[in-house]
């Protein structure tokens, strides 16, 4: 992806604040960080990120619309699904799950984006979710502990099974309602499989990610539905933090 020359000479902080200036009102609600090699933006719920190169800007929906002078060539729209496109095939963006929410990273070049690539195979690219789960605090034995039942894939859906490959899931139990047995859980993903989070938390946990009609076919308890409405098509599943290392000898122009 090419930036503009004149972004080249603006500091970290000066491109932000020139988001926040002159972005869209989508982008001005949304955007969390911003320098030369990366934007991170607050993802909303079934936000499409799209990468498929063959995708060009001219088949988008009327109304398409550019983000900001600064990132040319990223563009949104809205239509039954939000839609970020990016002009690149090397383009990579990390929490693309359509209804999770959160912290979406969108490395701006293939260098940082190999970068993030490395990193996550060092498992050293950290993710934090934070999840309202199905269960009340009686439901878990534990405060907190360590996920590590492999995971195996058919046909794109997930499962717990020895044969499967290798995935690991920190968690803690933050709170518990009193009203409802609903309770909210962190997860550190130290493996990213495929719907790691959403099998561990219903198929080990016993606890099912709230909205999650997946992995989790029962109705949701009318105990839960006498104090809140729980919306349809939307998972509670956040990316609440994300931390990664970004050497300042990969910057645009080696700056």
């Amino acid at each position: 992806m090419s930036i503009p020359k004149s972004s080249q000479r603006l500091s970290q902080t000066e491109i932000y604040n020139r988001l926040r200036e002159v972005g869209t009102q989508w982008l001005k609600k949304h955007v969390l960080f911003a320098d030369r090699q990366m934007i991170v933006v607050q993802k909303p719920p079934n936000l499409v990120c799209q990468v498929d190169g063959s995708l060009q800007t001219e088949k988008l929906a009327p109304g398409s619309y550019s983000l900001n002078p600064v990132f040319k060539d990223v563009g949104f729209h809205s239509q039954n699904h939000a839609m970020l496109i990016v002009s690149t095939r090397q383009a990579i963006y990390y929490n693309t799950s359509i209804p999770t929410t959160g912290c979406l990273v969108i490395p701006l070049n293939s260098v940082v984006a190999r970068e993030i690539s490395i990193q996550i195979k060092q498992k050293t690219f950290q993710k934090t979710y934070l999840a309202l789960v199905r269960g009340g605090e009686k439901s878990f034995d534990t405060k907190s502990g360590r996920l590590q039942d492999r995971l195996l894939y058919t046909d794109g859906r997930g499962s717990v099974h020895e044969s499967g490959t290798e995935a690991i899931t920190d968690w803690e139990l933050l709170s518990s309602s009193k009203k409802a047995p609903v309770s909210l859980l962190m997860f550190k993903l130290i493996t990213g499989k495929k719907h790691q989070l959403r099998l561990h938390a219903s198929k080990v946990l016993k606890a099912p990610i709230l909205g999650d009609g997946v992995y989790s076919l029962s109705n949701v308890s009318q105990s839960i539905l006498d104090v809140t409405t729980v919306p349809e098509n939307r998972l509670f599943l956040h990316a609440h933090e994300v931390s990664l290392f970004v050497r300042a000898s990969i910057y645009l122009g080696g700056q």
